[in-house]
């Protein structure tokens, strides 16, 4: 048994009740392309189509009468393929009615199935063609009596389709032709082959149109005995209007194409050329002949030649449209790219490729550039890896997105640590508000960039100092997408910033004592001379003059100083706490040391000279300083005013004291400018011009 049961000629197979497979011989492996390792074991789900396998679940449940059915199924193999199958399942008993398990049998019906479908397809779209055909289908016996005409005839004769049937067809024949055609049908059936011939039917509302007129006999293929006479009936006239738009169109598409400026072909369902317009000819400068059939291929660099081959096969096989890119060989022997783009063209009725359509476009320019981009975006690439600064991206949530070969090293950690990483966990606490702060509204689109100095932790927990550069990309609707941080290593600036400012404040500690030394024997000097109390007092207020602007420059690093910090600290011991007897307007101005030192000793001065004679020295007296920076050639000029008013009247002096040529020679010497000082009856009034580089 086993043996007839592994050599049968039909499919054999055994299941449990479950549906899995227990037993197979070889022709149902075959039939499903399995082997039987694959089947042993499987369910009959995984073989049986979905559609179909209700009906064998219900013989395996006990649901089906009689313990048995045979059926036409589908079962599938491993790619998907339908196989068609006439089964006959049924239950097997072993020595009680309670089944133990299923047999099967099985004969692979497949072609039975498509031939089936396949004649049953020719028949309906016989019809479907017939009905839809603009002019008439006819069948008719081998004797000329007309079995079958289509809805056409009815519609346009306005005759019952029955009218036409027999000899009744050729009743709408127009009388001059109505001899000619009864002669061309008795030739053709009397010779049993087909005819072609155009006549003037009529139409329903008694208009005559002309028809091109064909049949065919069809034969029996073992007898040759003629079966029946199949034809048409064409209206000649849409045909003819059809043709004149066709031509139309063809040379209005053969005037498009040689007015493009780049290539545009078509080829036949092989893949021949079959025609370009006169830019290729242009271009390459062979004559148009020498693009037809496979032979465009010889103006394209002979590297391009085989793999741009290979796609054309390739798509031309699958009927896909594509896309590709190769040089063509212009008339002076210069390659140049091409973005060369094929389409297919299909029969609406069949959906079969019948031709292909394309076109060549000059992409040279554009190539060149693209290579230049990513040369250049290699470069970058390189340069972002390897420069001496640390470059990352990061997520508007403060995640890395990516970091560079720098940043690593200067942070300790390796690449993959720092992206399961937020930049603000690198930061020193005392600046993350900062950082995030700032950040956030870079991201927020407040502003585009912004620049910090933070400490950062190093993976070994040393603090580092770092400059950081921050900026945004957006996408295309301006939203924001990321953020770009650069860090650079600032820690060997900034401890030689600690050890400067040491020098500094240790420099003007020691400048400070030596003035005060310097006060001390000055005064102990003027004292044992007797000198005028006064002469004592303004030295000793010019020594203090100079010590605060030594202070102010302390701050600034003895590297310049603003005009407004000289000025606030020159006229502070002569304010009083809730009064406006000074009043300062000014914009920003940057002064050297050299000036800062002038104008402090300047302002001081000026203010002594306001308290002892000036505005200062009532009580509703006031200063007004002011101050403009403006820009005639050749450079930018500071013009300062010191006005006094509400004082005490002011008479001219009869000559100038030492504070007044103090200011108006040696201050004008040291700005390298125009100082003046005018005693009007008012207020003294201070006029300086002096350039600011």
């Amino acid at each position: 048994m086993d043996v007839l049961f592994e050599q049968a000629t039909v499919g054999l197979a055994e299941c449990d009740l479950d549906g899995r497979l227990l037993r197979v011989n070889d022709y149902f492996c075959a039939m499903l392309g399995r082997t039987r390792d694959d089947l042993i074991g499987i369910h009959l789900r995984d073989i049986v189509h979905p559609e179909d396998l209700p009906r064998s679940e219900a013989l395996l449940a006990g649901l089906i009468a009689g313990d048995r059915y045979e059926v036409v199924k589908r079962y599938l193999r491993p790619d998907g393929t339908v196989i068609w199958a006439r089964t006959a399942a049924s239950l097997v008993h072993y020595g009680g009615t309670t089944p133990a398990r299923a047999v099967a049998v099985c004969i692979d019906v497949t072609e039975d199935r498509r031939r089936e479908e396949s004649l049953r397809e020719s028949e309906e779209r016989f019809r479907l063609l017939a009905n839809s055909v603009p002019g008439f289908v006819w069948a008719a016996t081998p004797d000329g009596e007309a079995i079958y005409v289509n809805d056409r005839w009815s519609e346009y004769t306005g005759l019952p389709r029955n009218a036409a049937l027999g000899r009744g067809w050729a009743a709408i024949i127009h009388p001059d032709e109505f001899e000619e055609a009864g002669r061309l049908w008795t030739e053709a059936q009397e010779k049993g082959t087909g005819y072609e011939a155009e006549f003037r039917l009529v139409r329903h509302d008694g208009v005559y149109r002309w028809f091109a007129l064909r049949a065919v006999p069809l034969r029996d293929p073992t007898s040759g005995n003629r079966m029946t006479w199949i034809g048409t009936a064409m209206d000649i006239e849409d045909r003819k209007i059809a043709e004149a738009s066709l031509a139309e169109s063809e040379e209005r598409f053969r005037t498009l194409a040689s007015s493009l400026p780049g290539f545009v072909w078509s080829a036949d369902r092989d893949g021949s050329i079959t025609y370009v317009n006169k830019a290729w000819s242009e271009f390459t400068g062979l004559p148009v002949e020498n693009a037809y059939g496979r032979r465009w291929v010889e103006a394209i660099h002979p590297e391009d030649v085989m793999p741009t081959l290979k796609i054309w096969e390739n798509v031309r096989v699958l009927g896909m449209q594509y896309d590709t890119e190769f040089r063509y060989r212009r008339f002076d022997g210069a390659y140049k790219w091409h973005l060369v783009r094929a389409r297919p063209y299909r029969n609406p009725a069949t959906g079969e490729v019948t031709a292909w359509f394309g076109n060549s476009t000059d992409i040279h320019e554009h190539k060149i550039a693209e290579l230049a981009l990513q040369e250049n975006e290699q470069r970058l690439r390189a340069t972002y890896e390897h420069t001496a600064i640390g470059i990352s991206e990061i997520e508007a949530d403060g995640h890395f997105l990516s970091a560079n070969e720098w940043l690593c090293a200067l942070t300790g950690y390796s690449r993959d640590e720092l992206l399961e990483r937020r930049c603000h966990d690198l930061i020193h606490p005392d600046d993350v508000p900062t950082d995030l702060e700032q950040f956030h509204r870079l991201m927020s689109g407040e502003f585009d960039t912004y620049a910090l100095e933070q400490r950062l932790l190093h993976r070994d927990g040393q603090v580092l100092w770092v400059a950081i550069s921050a900026s945004r990309v957006d996408d295309e609707f301006g939203r924001p997408r990321y953020g770009i941080k650069v860090f650079r290593d600032i820690s060997a600036r900034k401890r030689a910033e600690e050890v400067r400012t040491l020098l500094i404040h240790e420099l003007n500690h020691r400048v400070k004592n030596t003035l005060s030394t310097v006060q001390s024997i000055v005064s102990q000097s003027l004292r044992k001379a007797k000198a005028d109390p006064q002469v004592r007092e303004d030295i000793e207020t010019r020594l203090f003059a100079l010590s605060r602007a030594h202070d102010v420059l302390t701050k600034e690093a003895w590297e310049g100083a603003w005009l407004a910090d000289i000025l606030s600290e020159a006229i502070a011991p002569y304010r009083r706490e809730g009064s406006e007897r000074f009043r300062v307007g000014g914009p920003d101005v940057r002064l050297n040391t050299s000036q800062a030192l002038a104008m402090a000793m300047a302002f001081q001065e000026l203010a002594t000279n306001a308290v002892k004679y000036g505005s200062l020295s009532v009580e509703d007296g006031t200063v007004t300083i002011t101050w403009s920076v403006e820009a005639p050639p050749p450079g930018r000029r500071l013009r300062l005013s010191w006005k006094e008013s509400g004082g005490p009247p002011v008479e001219p002096p009869r000559q100038r004291g030492f504070g007044t040529r103090l200011i108006e020679r040696g201050l004008a010497a040291e700005l390298e400018g125009d100082v003046r000082i005018d005693f009007n009856p008012d207020g003294v009034e201070c006029r300086a011009d002096v350039p600011l580089g």
